[in-house]
């Protein structure tokens, strides 16, 4: 807190007595360091600021990239659409890089094939190996959701980098099979077994043992004729009933995304999209594959 405070203070300070060119400067510095300590809404602000000062269409829309960037990584979307918006305006020379963050965007939340349409618009014959790979990990990604799984075997075998761990993964992701809610809540009518099916063991036993002692307890209190307690317990026996139901269900929907979420976190290792900030105002991404 108090480094950005005193870079606020110094840059009001050379904004004073600075010529357009040292406050340029001193601007960039000030947004790679709010980026650096990941504040990167405060850091597209200074590359907004970067882009308003320079008057190259060039270097404006780099500087609109970045807060584009900055403003995704710090999850406001339509912020991020908007300064990639303004980068089109001031160049068309970015568009490949545009239509992957506006992919990214749309990736962050779940419009797949809103991030497809982004991402097939880019011509890859016409980017370098490691930009291609980074289009077809994104693909892929899109696919695998969307379950088109052809179209991820095509991405994944395209690629320049050797990706054994993430073939390997999604070999294993659509040999094996997803659990059926369905299945799952019918067999929960036995407490337990609908747990058990989508491999939540410690569930199933708790569900085993909570509804065979209410089970008991009933019994219990109707030999001995207490209706009231037989009452009482037999509202949470229901509950735990029913729960067992719903639960097998829920459990066979967390089994999938589980699944899915380790397939996607084997792909997207050491694919991170990283912007190279030490060739600004050219684009490029620090790209790295195993």
């Amino acid at each position: 807190m108090k480094t950005k405070l005193t870079l606020i203070v110094a840059i009001l300070f050379f904004n004073a007595v600075c010529s357009n060119a040292d406050q340029l400067s001193i601007t960039r510095q000030m947004a790679l360091i709010l980026a650096n300590e990941n504040d990167h809404e405060q850091s597209a602000i200074e590359f907004r600021r970067l882009a308003a000062f320079v008057s190259e269409n060039n270097i404006k829309a780099a500087y609109y990239y970045a807060a584009a960037y900055e403003y995704w990584k710090s999850e406001k979307y339509y912020l991020s659409q908007k300064m990639l918006d303004n980068c089109e305006t001031a160049s068309f020379d970015l568009t490949p890089y545009v239509r992957l963050l506006r992919a990214e965007c749309s990736i962050a939340q779940k419009q797949f094939k809103e991030s497809l349409f982004y991402l097939e618009g880019i011509s890859l014959n016409e980017q370098n190996q490691e930009f291609q790979d980074i289009i077809r990990i994104r693909l892929a990604h899109a696919n695998i959701v969307l379950k088109r799984y052809e179209n991820v075997r095509n991405e994944m075998d395209s690629l320049h980098c050797q990706h054994k761990e993430a073939l390997d993964a999604f070999n294993l992701y659509i040999n094996g099979k997803d659990k059926k809610g369905s299945v799952g809540g019918f067999l929960g009518l036995i407490p337990g077994l609908g747990y058990a099916y989508s491999k939540e063991y410690a569930n199933a036993l708790r569900s085993l043992i909570m509804n065979s002692l209410f089970l008991y307890g009933q019994i219990d209190c109707a030999r001995h004729e207490q209706w009231g307690f037989f009452a009482v317990i037999s509202f949470f026996e229901l509950t735990w009933y029913s729960g067992s139901i719903y639960g097998g269900i829920d459990a066979a929907h967390r089994y999938n995304n589980n699944r899915l979420k380790d397939l996607l976190e084997v792909i997207y290792n050491n694919n991170e999209l990283i912007l190279n900030y030490q060739r600004l105002p050219s684009i490029s991404f620090q790209y790295n594959c195993k």
